[in-house]
């Protein structure tokens, strides 16, 4: 839960808006009150100094906030919040620009400072919908320098610039938080070293522009849960994403005389998680990714890039009466590595090197038979050996092409869950598989020329090739792997079970 509670604090303090103000009022007092029902999840890991009301103005100092999750603890403090009423039915809100936050792990403390420069923040709306509007030109983490079990922190840096987006918290039959942000960079710049040696690590990179976004339902007693497992039973949804523009990373290392320099970056990437009771549903990916690096104890530079890594599933986790859609995809796209890495292979630049790619797309129907978010229900999941019935399964796409070869294929399969002895406990499929082989003869003459592999062995999978593949063109080959009505198992029309 300390992920989440963070999450929430720090949208809470830094949450971003350039939302226009409602049509109604709300004084300093109800915003408050507003802030203490966000701040409550925290239960006793809440603590407040003091709070001073003078007109429709409400001071409030020693703001503490702590989260435990095992041997993990986030501590955050607030030094002063003033809510002062603007007398057009808004509220601004501002706070200490310099405020404490430390992290705790197995009994080693890293204490940081966040710090920002020119938070605007104006509330608006009714006191049961409240409306947080919030411009930044800058919100910082600075790690405090100084030596934190085996290394020592000389700079620690993460800052967001140019901030802008909106907030809202309304307290119902659950509470609802709603959530975006924009920046326009994300810099990070931190230097290690180690404690009585020569040992220095030097990091930096920038992200340029990120947009986030965060729409959750939260059970109003999630701080007081015996179970905190359960808080998807309870009602705990979650819509997140974010998206990001290129990025640049450079990382340097140096100790006792082992030197190492690598670089990264991108032209931007996107991350969405859309999670309940129900099920989840997760995706991301990069465009075009590269990664460099010489020194570490490598013998040589190492370049690899790519044109894309994606990848996605979407998984229902509810009991079901009825089979419900799910998928699963990943892809990695255009890949190329630098000609000295190759030479370790191929010094003879026998093989083709164009670029690689690996890449599968699945869906298909499934019935859960529990429900897998209930902590109740885990352990029976866990030892049926059949909690979920299969009924249908796709191969959308498969391509695996590298070296001058590529396989591809497509099909799918209905599955009969009432039928288990056909396959040995595997319910019974019936629907084909088409696979396409090209360029595998020239790829395998390439490999014994190479002295890869020997004579005698190619030729025993091409013998196997003949069995289950038909030529339909120069080095192409194609398979129809088909399971029928009956159960039984054909490769091109060949009956094999």
């Amino acid at each position: 839960m300390s992920t989440f509670k963070a999450a929430t604090s720090a949208a809470a303090l830094i949450a971003v808006s350039a939302a226009s103000p409602a049509l109604a009022d709300v004084t300093a007092e109800e915003v408050w009150e507003n802030w203490k029902a966000m701040l409550g999840i925290y239960g006793e890991g809440l603590t407040i100094g003091s709070e001073e009301v003078s007109g429709d103005t409400v001071t409030v100092t020693g703001i503490s906030m702590t989260m435990e999750d095992g041997t993990d603890t986030v501590t955050a403090e607030i030094g002063e919040m003033v809510f002062t009423g603007n007398g057009d039915g808004t509220v601004s809100v501002t706070m200490s620009e310099e405020n404490p936050i430390s992290f705790t792990s197995e009994g080693t403390t890293l204490p940081m400072t966040a710090t920002s420069s020119n938070l605007v923040m104006t509330v608006s709306g009714t006191p049961e919908e409240m409306a947080y509007a919030i411009t930044a030109d800058s919100y910082a983490l600075t790690a405090t320098p100084g030596s934190y079990d085996d290394v020592e922190i000389e700079v620690g840096t993460l800052t967001l610039s140019d901030i802008e987006g909106t907030y809202s918290w309304v307290e119902g039959d659950m509470m609802d938080l709603d959530y975006t942000m924009t920046a326009s960079s994300i810099v990070v710049d931190f230097t290690v070293n180690e404690p009585g040696g020569s040992g220095t690590v030097v990091f930096d990179g920038q992200i340029d522009g990120l947009t986030a976004m965060v729409d959750a339902s939260i059970p109003p007693d999630i701080a007081e849960m015996e179970n905190p497992d359960a808080v998807f039973v309870e009602g705990f949804t979650l819509d997140a994403s974010y998206e990001f523009g290129a990025s640049n990373y450079a990382m340097n290392f140096d100790a006792d005389g082992d030197t190492g320099q690598g670089t990264a970056s991108s032209e931007g990437g996107s991350m969405a998680i859309i999670m309940s009771d129900e099920g989840i549903a997760y995706s991301g990916g990069t465009q075009s990714p590269m990664l460099s690096a010489t020194g570490f104890q490598l013998p040589f530079p190492v370049e690899i890039a790519l044109d894309e890594i994606s990848y996605a599933f979407d998984v229902p986790l509810a009991k079901a009466e009825e089979p419900q859609d799910m998928s699963l995809s990943m892809a990695l796209r255009g890949l190329t590595i630098n000609d000295i890495l190759w030479s370790m292979v191929d010094p003879g630049e026998v093989l083709p090197r164009d670029p690689a790619t690996v890449a599968i797309d699945l869906s298909g129907m499934i019935r859960p038979l529990y429900n897998y978010l209930d902590p109740e229900e885990q352990m029976a999941a866990a030892m049926d050996d059949m909690p979920v019935e299969i009924h249908e399964l796709n191969l959308n796409e498969l391509e695996i092409t590298a070296a001058g070869a590529q396989i591809t294929g497509e099909g799918g399969f209905t599955f009969d869950n009432s039928d288990l002895t056909t396959f040995n406990g595997v319910p019974r499929p019936t629907g084909q598989l088409t696979l396409s082989v090209n360029g595998a003869n020239g790829l395998m003459d390439k490999l014994v020329q190479m002295g890869l592999l020997p004579e005698e062995q190619v030729m025993g999978a091409r013998m196997m090739l003949g069995m289950f593949a038909t030529p339909v063109g120069d080095d192409q080959l194609e398979s129809v792997i088909e399971i029928n009505e009956e159960g039984h198992l054909l490769a091109n029309g060949q009956r094999l079970q």
